[in-house]
């Protein structure tokens, strides 16, 4: 694969970090990413506005890139 994470990452270590999420994080994004739906219709489903769409993946995200960045500097993955 030419994505670095995946080099590191088994699906189990994903599951176990998308666990530590909330559940309206988890639902955002396989939204996001699984349904590959924009931010309006994201924000339509889930009955959000666009801005908490994007505030929210955002958070989401950077907890998963805190969690990749401590696996990597311990190499737990």
């Amino acid at each position: 694969s030419d994505d670095p994470a995946a080099r590191y990452l088994s699906a189990d270590t994903v599951r176990e970090w998308l666990r530590g999420l909330e559940p309206r994080e988890r639902d955002l994004l396989a939204l996001r990413f699984g349904a590959d739906l924009p931010a309006s219709e994201i924000a339509r489903t889930l009955g959000l506005t666009e801005a908490n769409v994007h505030q929210i993946a955002s958070r989401a995200l950077r907890r998963l890139h805190a969690q990749l960045s401590r696996s990597e500097l311990t190499g737990s993955a």
